[in-house]
């Protein structure tokens, strides 16, 4: 972890490091410590389990706010070693591991994000707040960060004073990155797309000969399968089809048996009767939440998805709509009318769920939002000549994305963690917990840890000559959940001026106290650290003493 660690340093803060990283025969250099973190690799294969059970929370982090992978490791080294330092029995390491597991939980409460709102200590995402979040989430890349606002497209409510106003809405935006061996293209470039429709999925069409058929965009019949499609469905479909209305075939998937057999058998047989047309096509989805995006898909249509025990099919009852293949993978749909009563439950479920953490929210949110139809979608594609290259920067991208809409859904707050460390504050100082040694200790280790991470940027800007002024900053900065402090000019500032997304520095928080856990615990569940000693770096253990 220590190596981790080490080499993440490197990456941290606007006077960090820029680091190279090579790949199969490539090279690129970032300062991105996502990228950083996964170019990382162990031989012996303890220290591999490590980084990969480390990876699993970060990776979580990435997809929920966009990065956050430094700040996770560096705060974990930190707030591991002040823990330690407390450390006294089995016992204690047990009282100290529950009250690390009632914080994560207390941190993802969105309630009290709620709350924090409403007393405007969260504070909305306005115009310049967006711009400034965007250029400081890629870097201070300005031609990036203007990529991405223009794809982005925000929709304000703007008035005649004000000069800032809060964003309301912002596209929904699909990143593909090409490679391009054309020697001339010395530099990365981009290019921004609108697409077509009111809903889209991403999708795969099984047959490249009838893709085609939707390139200019098609009006079609919709038949949504729940499950994979097979020769029983396909029995059902074609006992009362009449062979010449088109018809968009989507399922989970398509079973190779029928494909390959029943399907191809009978395609071939029209191509003998010189009827090459096709009237239907097959399209499977292609999603990591496949009975989600089924299900609302039907609903954006107005129908139902079809089960596995469904009869015959009724063609007239399918919904018709106009359906576009863009890029030959995102499928582009007009809504017929919005689905109000299906998105009136979606909300139901959200507020019913029991979970009522932020990320589950943020999927119910995403859902709703594409459903509503508040924003339109985009498409960035990048174009650069080293694989590598591309996909860095499409993952900067999606970077800059996904902290975006979390600002625009939760707020934002001033940066350096000052909001997380007011969560803490306000954790500890609750009557219930106020005599309590273990909460105390575990919470001071906490405000310790993001203070040291201040540091850390303040260091690398001044040297040892850092400690005086970083003292009094500090004291400042923690001391006032709204105030926040550009590093740069070393000048504070309002919030929106350098903010950061309110979801950001709690989901940062509960991975680094998951990452602590899984230190405190990894090494017993594994050797029984308090029996066994490393003796080399080939994970080989020995009973102490020896």
């Amino acid at each position: 972890f220590s190596t981790i660690a080490d080499n993440l340093r490197k990456t941290y803060g606007p006077y960090a490091s820029t680091v190279l990283i090579s790949e199969m025969n490539e090279m690129s250099a970032t300062k991105d410590g996502y990228n950083v973190f996964n170019a990382i690799s162990f031989n012996q294969p303890y220290k591999q389990m490590v980084y990969r059970t480390i990876k699993k929370i970060i990776d979580d982090v990435n997809d929920n706010v966009g990065d956050g992978t430094t700040s996770c490791i560096l705060l974990a080294e930190k707030m591991y070693a002040e823990i330690k330092k407390t450390l006294t029995t089995v016992d204690h390491k047990m009282q100290i591991l529950s009250v690390l597991t009632n914080i994560e939980n207390y941190l993802k409460d969105r309630s009290i994000v709620v709350s924090d709102t409403e007393k405007g200590i969260i504070k909305p995402l306005t115009v310049n707040a967006m711009k400034r979040l965007i250029n400081v989430a890629d870097n201070y890349d300005d031609e990036l960060a203007n990529i991405v606002y223009a794809a982005l497209n925000p929709v304000f409510n703007a008035s005649d004073d004000d000069t800032d106003p809060a964003v309301v809405s912002i596209n929904n935006v699909v990143v593909k990155s090409f490679v391009t061996r054309d020697i001339s293209c010395a530099s990365t470039t981009y290019k921004v797309d609108h697409l077509p429709g009111d809903y889209r999925i991403n999708c795969y069409i099984e047959h490249e000969d009838i893709r085609w058929w939707f390139a200019e965009g098609q009006d079609v019949k919709v038949a949504i399968y729940d499950h994979k499609f097979g020769d029983s469905d396909w029995n059902f479909f074609m006992h009362d089809y009449d062979l010449v209305t088109p018809t968009l075939i989507i399922a989970r998937d398509f079973s190779k048996e029928f494909l390959d057999i029943t399907f191809a058998k009978w395609y071939r047989q029209r191509s003998i009767d010189k009827d090459n047309r096709v009237p239907m096509s097959f399209c499977v989805i292609k999603s990591d939440t496949l009975k989600d995006d089924i299900a609302d898909l039907a609903a954006a249509l107005g129908t139902f998805p079809i089960g596995m025990k469904s009869a015959a099919l009724d063609h007239d009852s399918l919904p018709k709509t106009h359906v576009q293949l863009y890029d030959q993978t995102i499928m582009c749909f007009d809504m017929p009318t919005t689905p109000t009563d299906y998105i009136r439950n979606l909300k139901y479920e959200m507020e019913a769920d029991t979970r009522n953490s932020m990320v589950i929210n943020k999927l119910y949110r995403d859902r709703i939002r594409s459903l509503e139809n508040t924003a339109n979608d985009t498409l960035v594609t990048i174009t650069s000549s080293s694989t590598l290259e591309s996909k860095m920067i499409g993952d900067k991208v999606e970077d800059c994305l996904a902290i975006t809409a979390s600002a625009l859904e939760y707020g934002i707050v001033p940066n350096l963690f000052a909001y997380g460390y007011y969560r803490i504050e306000e954790y500890a100082s609750d009557a219930s917990r106020v005599d309590d040694p273990v909460v105390e200790s575990v919470a001071d280790a906490i405000q310790i840890s993001i203070r040291g991470l201040f540091e850390e940027i303040f260091r690398s800007k001044h040297g040892d000559q850092y400690q005086e002024r970083c003292k009094t900053i500090q004291n400042s900065l923690y001391s006032d959940p709204t105030s926040s402090f550009d590093i740069r000019r070393e000048a504070y500032t309002e919030i929106e001026e350098f903010p950061t997304s309110a979801q950001y520095d709690l989901e940062v928080l509960s991975a680094t106290i998951e990452i602590v856990k899984y230190l405190l615990t990894s090494r017993a569940c594994v050797f029984d650290g308090g029996l066994l000693k490393p003796t080399d770096d080939t994970g080989r253990y020995v009973p102490i003493g020896m």
